[in-house]
């Protein structure tokens, strides 16, 4: 039932009707008392037509693009039509959260007859990839006299996908090629086995004869063979945190944003010189998409795009250190039990653990890893700020099975703190928790891990890099 409101022109004409019965009552005079009964009559008069022209609203929207990228123009148009009476309508497209408008405007005021239209033309730009949804669009009805108001909302939901920047699509392709960087795949044991061609010589007996080069040999008038270099490939796999101090965010970017634009340049890398990539994205808990390792780079890159949607959250905005969501040292029975009997609820499985340390996500995506029994190259992006030990304990059970591991940590201040802000207490806080990761990260180097600490305008490129040097 829409609640109907009276405007500002409605309560003076109700405010001038007692006037005019009170003038009457004091002055015994008739016509006053007429004046305000006629005022009264129509004001009832002007709320059924009001209540009898509000009909049925209907909302059309279309995406001009069929393609949507990152902080790109997108052209929307949004038709309302009225199907009741003569009103007054004031219309506004809400938008997504991710969305600002650049041109036109999403809202108008018009008096519109029945059939008629309001149309909303403008343009947006989209700040995060994935699925991205139009909500609602909010009404409010007037009547032609202005007396009468009600506000609702029509929900009319549009999905749009909208897709990374092909900027950064084009940097990660050229990153890919040899001509742009020379890089050399981690050197363990592969699961594929693949022979490049390294030169020609001279045959010698016991050759193969379909190494032979007839071409070449009927130049040089001398048997001549082809040889070739083993080369191994490894499967890699990313391992993506998504946790919530991930996607903290100071501006624009994000430390889950930043990390999803480094996924996408390595894996071009690495496919590019034929190493099957994989994804595993988990959060504090459980693991929330687990992409087996492929060559085929779309695939990853769609699985990255829609991670926000799949992780249900875009963004969440703070000043503040990150507060630490470590598990307690002590390990008391009763809390045992109680993450026995919970976790195979928060990680979807019905195994029990044995370890605080197991419920957590990260314990469990490098436990999915472990079932498959075969030697793969680990790069886990993290922030290091949740479920610290737990990291620690998974990635020392991930390097006790010979796995070879980069891992690649940010330095939260530069996303997400204001110095200038801070109080003391926060400072100290601050001091506490980044001491306290130097020590985690000197026990991991300990263990011959390549370590990379990221800063925000670190690309893939300059990751292999370092690797190499180190």
């Amino acid at each position: 039932m829409l609640q109907i409101q009276f405007t500002l022109y409605a309560k003076i004409l109700i405010f001038l009707s007692l006037l005019l019965f009170l003038l009457g009552y004091l002055f015994t005079n008739l016509m006053p008392v007429l004046s305000g009964m006629l005022l009264l009559v129509f004001l009832v008069y002007a709320k059924n037509s009001f209540v009898q022209g509000m009909g049925e609203i209907t909302v059309n929207r279309k995406i001009l693009e069929k393609l949507r990228f990152v902080n790109h123009p997108v052209n929307v148009e949004t038709t309302i039509k009225n199907n009741g009476g003569y009103l007054k309508i004031k219309a506004t497209d809400v938008l997504p959260e991710t969305a600002t408008c650049l041109r036109g405007n999403n809202g108008a005021t018009q008096l519109v007859k029945s059939g008629e239209e309001i149309n909303l033309e403008y343009q947006i730009s989209f700040s995060n990839r994935g699925n991205n949804t139009f909500e609602s669009v909010e009404l409010e009805f007037t009547d032609r006299w202005s007396l009468y108001t009600v506000n609702t909302t029509k929900l009319q939901k549009t999905s749009v996908m909208v897709h990374s920047d092909p900027d950064e699509v084009k940097k990660a392709k050229r990153v890919s090629s040899r001509e742009y960087v020379d890089i050399t795949a981690p050197s363990i044991v592969g699961t594929e086995k693949t022979h490049e061609l390294d030169g020609i010589r001279e045959y010698i007996p016991g050759d193969l004869m379909r190494d032979i080069d007839w071409k070449v040999t009927s130049r040089l008038q001398t048997l001549m063979t082809r040889t070739f270099q083993k080369k191994e490939t490894i499967e890699t796999v990313i391992l993506l945190d998504c946790s919530r101090s991930m996607r903290r965010t100071y501006g624009k970017n994000s430390k889950l944003e930043h990390s999803t634009v480094l996924a996408i340049h390595l894996t071009k890398i690495l496919q590019s010189i034929r190493h099957p990539v994989g994804l595993l994205a988990y959060d504090e808990f459980k693991v929330v998409n687990n992409v087996s390792p492929t060559r085929s780079y779309q695939r990853i890159f769609e699985e990255l795009a829609n991670l926000p949607s799949i992780i249900k959250i875009n963004g969440y905005k703070t000043k503040k250190p990150i507060e630490t969501l470590e598990f307690k040292k002590e390990d008391p029975k009763e809390n045992q039990r109680f993450l026995s009997t919970v976790y195979p609820f928060l990680a979807r499985g019905k195994r029990t653990i044995k370890y605080r340390l197991q419920a957590s996500g990260i314990y469990e995506a490098i436990r999915a890893l472990l079932v498959s029994g075969k030697g793969k190259h680990l790069i886990v992006i993290t922030d290091m700020e949740t479920n610290v030990e737990s990291l620690y304990s998974s990635i020392n059970l991930a390097h006790s099975k010979k796995y070879k591991i980069w891992l690649l940590t940010f330095f939260s201040p530069y996303y997400n703190l204001d110095a200038g802000e801070l109080t003391v207490d926060e400072i100290e806080e601050l001091y506490k928790l980044q001491t306290s990761r130097e020590k985690m990260l000197i026990k991991i180097k300990k263990k011959n891990i390549d370590v990379v600490e990221l800063s925000p305008l670190m690309e893939g490129v300059k990751i292999i890099e370092e690797i190499r040097r180190k």
